[in-house]
């Protein structure tokens, strides 16, 4: 009775950690992507330099790439970011509340 009462009681919390764990990797693996293509499209720019345009082309081509895709790795970090934090605060009130009968007894 007491382990289907702690589950009833906790169960919201244990789902709803997983549920912000598994969105915290995604927007993780997104800011990784992100990043991944910023690297690629300045490598190309770098590359690119060999053909000879002028250093202004070049210098706004490479600050636009960079902005392009700065601002939402950056966004994509900190949503990763809030979803972790959800989801450990959501694993620490699930703990608690499964420690809570055992202390009160």
């Amino acid at each position: 009775m007491q382990i289907v009462g702690n589950i009833g009681l906790t169960g919201n919390f244990q789902k709803r950690s997983s549920d912000e764990g598994s969105a915290a990797n995604f927007w993780r693996w997104g800011t990784v992507i992100l990043f991944g293509i910023g690297i690629a499209l300045i490598t190309a720019s770098l590359i690119s330099n060999i053909v000879g345009q002028s250093t202004i082309n070049l210098l706004l081509i490479r600050i636009a790439i960079g902005v392009a895709i700065t601002l939402p790795a950056i966004y994509t970090a900190k949503e990763s970011a809030r979803h972790r934090t959800n989801s450990d605060r959501a694993k620490q009130i699930e703990l608690e509340l499964a420690s809570l009968t055992p202390f009160i007894e």
